[in-house]
């Protein structure tokens, strides 16, 4: 269940459509070589009749019909094109189905040595490479995990695998439910085979999962019948297009919105403070998605909904398409700017503090992060309300000069944790805290043209330098890319955009990028343990391309991998996508890695920067908005159906028993947020 904004036009209705979408890794060596990724880009299947002459049935020719084609190869017949007036793109999202990126033997403990497919258990390598074609011997085979959009089915075929093969060849779709297979009609040469959704829930008697394998096997022999003259099946150009939503600008523009009012509405009717005498605009109270009861609450302290607000306040897209519920964000953000600066912030000490709303007292002995408190004064004061933009500044610049004050030490560091009623900071964080404090220091700096703020940042950044190395392998990369890269190469992008003209700031970061990028290459191509958090660590990458416009297409390839391995690699096997880490790009549940198995926000928050990044000149072939936004609204879309509530998103995969906090669809809210600033 999903409640409908009675704020934007009803016309977004007819835009929705419900979803029904439904071990760990072994070390091997090393990388000393660098290996390409896909061979090509993500591209919308061709718009042209997809059936030819000589190709009638699922898999191509029917037996006795025309003569299968011969080498050399020719062009593929077209897929079809999603059905007139469905709102619906085929996309391809199968990698290296032309089998042109190298081999690489250290993945052979994982099965993985051909990139992005793997020998099934038992088989060994289980293939050979030969004339640019993946051959296999009878009783061998290789499989890669697919994907694809189950609402699509309601409007056509929702999926095509297509592509050519040989010699006794089949083609096999698994999910966890059973096995359709479709063999090959006998023929001597090259022939198109074409299998479609529809297809697929004709043979399995019921549709298809959302995640499966695409599995393609040797010829079918028992073991007696096989010779070593017996030719083996061979496959190329082997794609698979997925249907997915494709609305017109404004009614993607609007379904964000739908989705943006939403979380507002529920959390200034039920979030707010309502606890103690004084009443608050403070989202400091937890309800029940299920049940809208209120579970409590919780001190009052900067959040995703104020910095969402402030990013909304002038956004053109949010007052052209729902002027009534952007002219409610606005008066809910002016009316929060002042209890902040009164209540969150220590009138002496100028740093920031928690506000308890049950008693109404501010919380001045429990010592409290600052940097996100300084963020969001700088932004204030960047592009706040009008008349509180001055307070907002020199609300900024005492509580920095108070952090340098009672934070700096000698080595260079900024403390990062203050005690209210003292002003006294002390470094007892988690050490991927440590840039965070120089970092705000540095946009600081940008703000007000005062340099000693930069000077900190500088000695901060040269002190961390002084014995840092990026550690991690291709198959063991975390925690080093996605919370020591995530962390500390974000702050050092974060002071490079202040200072631009600086090169020490970008440098960490340039570094990590250096590091990681090639190992990472592999993480992605031959399934490595991937965080579900590690879209943090494509934010430092996005950010040096930004910055370096000569590494954007270097960036854009390697974040292309990641969008194509995470959306299949967080979809569990009831076709919901889930915020989860993932190896063998299959969601691994029950680790002890940190993981809240719910609401995929890494996910949408990995495409919306990499739709960010696509829209970049010089971000090359490899990223293409028009699929990220398609991908986006699919998981989106997912999302609400399998989460959603009528008070909220439930902030795991299954409704509890007991108490369902809310707090999960404010997960979303940055990353809506962030989507909307580009359009």
């Amino acid at each position: 269940m999903f409640p409908r904004s009675h704020i934007l036009p009803r016309v977004l209705a007819c835009l929705l459509v419900a979803s029904a979408v439904a071990p760990a890794c072994e070390h091997a060596a090393e990388p000393v070589a660098v290996a390409a990724g896909p061979s090509s880009a993500i591209r919308p299947a061709p718009t042209q009749p997809a059936t030819s002459p000589d190709s009638n049935g699922p898999l191509g020719p029917k037996a006795g019909q025309a003569a299968a084609k011969a080498q050399p190869k020719g062009p593929l017949p077209d897929s079809a094109p999603s059905p007139e007036g469905s709102g619906l793109t085929a996309w391809n999202v199968l990698s290296n189905g032309d089998f042109e990126a190298p081999t690489w033997s250290p993945a052979k403990d994982l099965g993985t040595t051909l990139p992005w497919w793997r020998s099934l258990p038992g088989q060994g390598a289980g293939y050979l490479l030969q004339a640019g074609a993946l051959h296999l011997r009878a009783g061998e085979a290789v499989s890669q995990t697919a994907w694809y959009w189950p609402p699509s089915r309601e409007l056509g075929d929702g999926f095509v695998l297509r592509g050519r093969a040989r010699g006794g060849a089949t083609v096999a779709l698994v999910d966890a439910g059973g096995t359709a297979r479709f063999p090959l009609p006998p023929g001597e040469g090259w022939q198109t085979f074409r299998v479609t959704g529809a297809d697929a829930a004709a043979e399995l008697g019921r549709e298809l999962g959302a995640r499966f394998q695409v599995v393609l096997e040797g010829p079918s022999l028992a073991p007696a019948e096989r010779t070593p003259a017996t030719s083996p099946a061979g496959y190329d150009d082997v794609e698979l297009f997925v249907d997915l939503p494709n609305p017109e600008p404004d009614a993607f523009a609007l379904e964000l919105l739908e989705t943006t009012t939403w979380i507002l509405e529920l959390w200034t009717q039920r979030g707010l403070d309502r606890l103690g005498p004084r009443e608050t605009s403070f989202p400091v109270q937890v309800f029940d998605v299920v049940t809208g009861e209120s579970l409590g609450g919780t001190p009052a302290s900067i959040g995703v909904l104020q910095e969402g607000l402030l990013e909304l306040y002038d956004n053109d897209v949010a007052a052209r398409l729902a002027p009534e519920a952007h002219a409610a964000w606005r008066a809910l953000l002016e009316a929060q700017v002042p209890e902040f600066l009164e209540l969150s912030i220590h009138p002496e000490t100028h740093l920031p503090r928690l506000y308890d709303p049950a008693s109404d007292e501010p919380l001045d002995e429990r010592p409290i992060e600052a940097s996100r408190y300084l963020r969001f004064l700088t932004e204030l004061a960047n592009h706040g309300p009008l008349d509180q933009r001055a307070a907002a500044l020199a609300a900024a610049i005492a509580m920095g000069d108070a952090a340098m004050r009672g934070g700096s030490i000698p080595t260079g560091e900024v403390a990062g944790r203050y005690r209210p009623s003292t002003g006294i900071g002390d470094t007892a964080l988690p050490s991927i805290r440590k840039l965070d404090m120089p970092a705000e220091l540095a946009r600081l700096a940008a703000q007000t043209g005062d340099m000693r703020y930069l000077d900190a940042a500088l000695g901060a950044l040269s002190e961390y330098e002084f014995l840092h190395m990026w550690g991690g392998t291709w198959d063991s990369i975390d925690p080093g890319l996605d919370d020591f890269y995530g962390h500390f190469g974000n702050r050092s992008v974060t002071m490079a955009r202040a200072f631009p003209d600086e090169p020490m700031l970008l440098r960490l970061a340039a570094t990590g990028l250096d590091y990681y990028g090639p190992r990472w290459r592999h993480t992605l191509a031959h399934g490595a343990f991937v965080a579900a958090d590690q879209v943090r660590g494509w934010e430092g990458f996005v950010g040096v391309a930004e910055l370096d416009a000569a590494r954007r297409a270097e960036v854009a390839e390697l974040i292309q991998m990641a969008v194509l391995a995470h959306l299949k690699g967080e979809l569990d096997a009831d076709g919901r996508w889930v915020d989860v880490s993932h190896s063998l790009w299959e969601p691994r549940f029950g680790l002890e890695v940190g993981d809240v198995p719910g609401v995929p926000g890494n996910l949408l928050s990995g495409l919306a920067l990499a739709h960010e990044l696509a829209g970049w000149e010089g971000s090359g072939e490899h990223l293409d908005q028009a699929f990220l936004r398609a991908s986006f609204l699919a998981v989106l879309r997912s999302t609400r159906a399998e989460y959603g509530r009528p008070f909220g998103l439930l902030p795991s995969r299954s409704e509890a028993v007991g108490a369902n906090p809310s707090g999960a669809e404010l997960r979303l809210l940055p990353t809506l947020v962030h989507f909307l600033e580009q359009l």
